[in-house]
């Protein structure tokens, strides 16, 4: 005999890929494979399922039904629905909402670091976020979003240690041309020249509403 705890869930999933299969078929075929492998944690966030739904069902335009069908898709989909339910930090939850769309709107979604931008996400700290967006407004300031090549990196005034968190992570790039090697050190309280990584201009985009930050795909010569 069933347990009530496990009708519940059952119900709970039931109920769940019911509402995606009712926006389209194979959303409902999307949401069950999710809750076959990750069943226990799906159900204990299933709040988090519905807000992809509500982004879903909010721009049918975006997400088509040509593109709900499609097997890479809904691959990605599946794997972005478990790191999803994983996160618990709200801002990293709206960041990982436009990384989706951004999937959805790719022109080949083979090619889309789905899974590379959404694990980026749940690694970094809110900190790390707050510091790379500081990072974008000097690189501005510093005229980095203009042709041609960037030749020299711009100075962020922050502890070593903490710009090197966004430089592991692949965000920023040292210019070690314009880098002592005491500067390197996490004691050491000076600054770091850095430029905005080829990866850090394409994680930018979510950062904003509008995705609208132009991309630079330019990298400076690293003379080491």
């Amino acid at each position: 005999m069933r347990k009530p705890k496990q009708i519940h869930v059952e119900q709970t999933i039931q109920g769940t890929v019911a509402t995606a299969g009712a926006i389209h078929p194979a959303l409902g075929g999307i949401v069950g494979v999710a809750a076959a492998l990750f069943g226990p944690a799906l159900v204990r966030r299933i709040g988090r399922v519905e807000e992809i739904l509500n982004e879903v069902r909010a721009d049918p335009e975006l997400f088509t039904a040509d593109l709900l069908a499609n097997e890479q898709f809904q691959d990605g989909m599946v794997l972005f629905i478990e790191t999803y339910i994983r996160e618990r930090n709200e801002e990293k939850l709206l960041i990982m909402r436009r990384v989706f769309k951004g999937f959805a709107k790719a022109p080949s979604l083979n090619e889309f670091p789905l899974e590379e931008m959404t694990d980026l996400v749940s690694r970094l700290r809110f900190g790390d976020i707050s510091l790379f967006k500081l990072a974008l407004t000097q690189a501005e300031q510093h005229k980095e979003l203009r042709p041609p090549e960037r030749e020299r990196g711009f100075k962020l005034t922050e502890h070593p240690f903490n710009v090197s968190r966004l430089i592991y992570f692949g965000l920023l790039m040292e210019d070690r041309l314009q880098n002592g090697p005491q500067v390197r050190e996490s004691t050491d309280p000076g600054f770091l020249y850095v430029f905005i990584s080829p990866l850090g201009w394409q994680f930018a985009k979510y950062l904003t509403k509008d995705f609208n930050l132009p991309q630079i795909h330019t990298i400076s010569k690293d003379p080491s």
